[in-house]
């Protein structure tokens, strides 16, 4: 596992996250983490709508951390634990709700958010561990809020990033004066260009899910990216993502 949430131990720390992670989504933060009782509010974000000059899209945002629970092996949020509803939405606002839950949600809260929120005019989603990693591994504009937040994750993001050789087939990523391969975009595609070697080498990042819905990375080859490729074309296997890697580390790590 690479990317980990649960090293955020309270709600507090949940919270603060999230402002950060959204914020470098690039929503406005109208309303930032407090301590003591927040109205059933934990952020209240703003959102840009394109292609309407002015329009604005306001979201309620509830963090609930259930990482520590059961003795550290966690739980989903369940409907003891969230009191949002359509009228606290009103009373803030607000035209959405986001339920940021690392560790996901029940079925029977799942029900009742259906109840409550019409996907047309007061829709909610559900953000967990799993999708916060897919938005952040490779995408280094993210890796100093995960070094403060999250500094074992990232420890294990840089060692992802130093990797000389593919993890799945052995690769090298370097030449022979051991300089990093600079991969070539084919402008056809938008995929690195496999049949210009020694153009062809770019890092890449693959994550799975566990069985338990936390996240494992190999750094891997273009090859391998092929590989994976045609698995979900011919099988349809979805559970399998990549991001480019750029071929040199980027700051901070190179202090």
């Amino acid at each position: 596992m690479i990317f980990d949430m649960s090293e955020l131990k309270t709600g507090e720390a949940l919270e603060n996250f999230a402002y950060h992670y959204f914020s470098l989504l690039g929503y406005d933060v109208v309303t930032v983490p407090s301590t003591g009782n927040d109205g059933g509010k934990d952020l209240i974000l703003e959102e840009s709508l394109l292609g309407c000059q002015g329009c604005k899209m306001r979201w309620l945002v509830s963090c609930k951390n259930t990482m520590q629970a059961r003795g550290g092996k966690g739980r989903s949020v369940g409907v003891d634990d969230e009191n949002v509803h359509l009228g606290r939405l009103r009373q803030y606002n607000c035209l959405g709700f986001k339920g940021f839950y690392p560790y996901g949600l029940s079925g029977r809260l799942q029900d009742y958010l259906s109840q409550q929120f019409d996907p047309t005019c007061a829709p909610f989603e559900i953000i967990t561990e799993t999708m916060v990693a897919e938005s952040v591994i490779g995408k280094p504009e993210f890796y100093e809020m995960v070094r403060v937040f999250l500094p074992e994750t990232y420890q294990r993001l840089v060692s992802a990033y130093k990797a000389n050789v593919c993890q799945k087939c052995g690769r090298s990523f370097l030449d022979q004066a051991g300089n990093p391969f600079v991969p070539v975009l084919d402008d056809d595609y938008g995929h690195y260009d496999a049949d210009n070697p020694p153009y062809s080498n770019g890092r890449f990042v693959s994550y799975t899910k566990n069985f338990m819905g936390q996240v494992e990375a190999k750094t891997i080859c273009h090859v391998c990216v092929e590989e994976l490729e045609m698995n979900q074309q011919l099988y349809g296997d979805n559970t399998v993502c990549y991001d480019v890697i750029e071929p040199y580390i980027p700051e901070p790590w190179e202090n």
